[in-house]
Parts: structure tokens; sequence; C-alpha cells
């Protein structure tokens, strides 16, 4: 579970990074573990996108098991 989450620190690090790249930002990168302090001190976007990307990830993760047990 753990690496799961991290990937998804790192995803939306990467998101983040190209947001600011869009807003003229290009000297600064965004780490996955300020992602991970932002969500913790309860940014409310940071946190909906890493439900949103959590609770997709289980689906999938969900799906192929399904998948595994039907063959």
């Amino acid at each position: 579970m753990r690496s799961m989450f991290r990937g998804i620190y790192a995803e939306i690090a990467e998101e983040e990074t190209a947001r600011l790249v869009e807003n003229g930002i290009t000297e600064k990168k965004v780490t996955a573990d300020a992602v991970k302090m932002s969500i913790r001190r309860g940014n409310p976007r940071l946190q909906a996108r890493f439900v949103e990307i959590a609770n997709a990830r289980k689906e999938t993760r969900r799906q192929f098991e399904a998948l595994r047990e039907a063959v």
C-alpha cells in the first residue's frame, strides 16, 4: 500500500509541476514529499485529487483481480 501511495504523490507532483509551467513558472519543481506534506496539512484540492487517483487504482486492481479469478 505504501508504494502505491508514493506513486500517487509523485503523479500529483508531476501534475502540479506541469500546472506551474502552464502559468509561466519554469524554475520550480514540485516534489512528492512537498505534495505529501501539503495533503497532510489539509490542502483540499490535493486531498481530493489523491482520493480520486487512489480510488481509480483500487478499482483497476479490483477489475484485474476479477479477471484473474475468471480465468
